[in-house]
């Protein structure tokens, strides 16, 4: 409880909201524009605070992985052609040794290489680059995961063009190794597959969603499922993230 009440994140959301009170009742604010932004103030701290909270934080997130909740979905098809992993970040260091895969990338090609392993498909391809850096760098770690998983390294395939997931299929397409109507299995975080299934649609005509990683599922338990945390908000931010993300890209796929 000491380490919620001291976080910097709650300290600075208490302080806002008990500061944003003290100006409105010490003080004479004659102007309305004064009141105003006080009360923005207060109600924005109030707002951050509530979608701060694991409880609440799981609300936000969970209509998003709820379509890819069945275990079914892990199970291959027969025809699978290629699976296909998308990249979730990695760990950077002062050198190239020190670099690890992030923890969305560990479970998705954890994920990836299970589910491949499991089918007959010919490739396993790991799509993603980094923004800054060398552009293989983070699929060659992708790679190095997966051989040490039990994968043979000729069958990986590695698509380092990418650099968002509407650039995924794209550049996925230019490697000229899977048709548009063969069965592609996309691996990706459970809450990132539905705007993934979005941007490969617009491409492959028979996608097979797997998902990797579960964000609304775990709580710390009790009150403290109630209380601000920097865990709570990253799920929130991610959660709306991608809701802004499937718009963006449901607009842009259907009207531009």
């Amino acid at each position: 409880m000491a380490k919620l009440i001291l976080s910097p994140l709650f300290i600075v959301l208490f302080l806002n909201i008990i500061l944003g009170f003290y100006g409105l009742l010490k003080f004479d604010i004659r102007e309305k524009g004064g009141k105003f932004v006080l009360l923005t103030f207060i109600i924005l701290s109030l707002v951050l605070g509530i979608v701060s909270t694991p409880a609440v934080s799981v609300l936000i997130a969970r209509p998003l992985e709820t379509p890819y909740g069945y275990s079914e979905l892990l199970l291959p098809a027969d025809n699978i052609k290629a699976v296909t992993v998308l990249s979730g970040g990695i760990y950077q260091g002062p050198a190239k040794e020190f670099e690890l895969p992030g923890d969305s990338t560990i479970q998705r090609v954890n994920r990836g290489v299970k589910f491949f392993l499991d089918s007959e498909a010919e490739y396993l391809i790991m799509q993603g680059r980094l923004s800054e850096g060398p552009g293989n760098r983070m699929v060659q770690l992708m790679a190095e995961q997966a051989i040490r998983l039990g994968v043979d390294e000729d069958k990986i395939i590695l698509e380092h063009e990418s650099t968002n997931t509407m650039e995924h299929p794209y550049f996925l397409r230019n490697l000229n190794l899977i048709a548009q109507d063969a069965e592609l299995a996309v691996v990706t975080s459970a809450w990132h597959l539905r705007r993934s299934e979005l941007a490969f649609n617009n491409y492959y005509e028979n996608i097979s969603p797997v998902p990797a990683e579960f964000i609304s599922y775990n709580l710390p338990g009790g009150i403290y499922n109630f209380f601000p945390q920097v865990s709570g908000l990253r799920r929130s931010t991610r959660a709306i993230h991608e809701y802004i993300g499937m718009i963006w890209y449901y607009l842009r796929l259907n009207y531009y």
